[in-house]
């Protein structure tokens, strides 16, 4: 049942990125497209091609200065690496979706944090707590106060 979904899925999502790289090519469209497609790969368990896809994704969005998209492509390619279970690399890219938050003034992105990359950080944090303070540098404050919102 879910595998017809998924090709489904596929389907549609490569027809619109057919259809935006033929109508919009310079578009958020575009964007949007491609990270629908690596989303569908990342719940098929496909983390390659759903990382092709994010980073395409990624690229879109940065030619665009699209800054909302760039965070969303940073936290897509974490959670790849998270699924590939290179924490240290998800971690990097936590960073750096934290730190477009920042730049941006959304201080409420803490609160939205996937869940996943959370994980990610306690897991590397209780083998590696150095780690996670390298990384994040100055904003470590805040993630220890999140997740000890989030899971106390």
């Amino acid at each position: 049942m879910y595998r017809d979904l998924y090709d489904e899925s596929l389907q549609y999502n490569r027809e619109a990125i057919a259809y935006a790289l033929q109508e919009e090519p310079h578009s958020k469209q575009l964007s949007l497209a491609y990270s629908k497609l690596g989303r569908t790969f990342i719940e098929m368990n496909v983390p390659d091609s759903a990382k092709y896809y994010f980073e395409l994704a990624l690229s879109q969005a940065k030619m665009l200065n699209d800054t909302i998209e760039i965070g969303v492509g940073y936290g897509q390619l974490g959670v790849v690496y998270q699924k590939q279970k290179d924490y240290a690399k998800s971690l990097e890219y936590a960073k750096l979706e934290l730190d477009l938050h920042l730049q941006r003034g959304d201080t409420a992105f803490f609160f939205y944090l996937n869940e996943e990359t959370a994980y990610n950080v306690l897991r590397v944090a209780v083998k590696k707590q150095q780690i996670m303070f390298l990384l994040l540098g100055e904003h470590s404050y805040l993630l220890s106060d999140y997740c000890r919102f989030k899971y106390s």
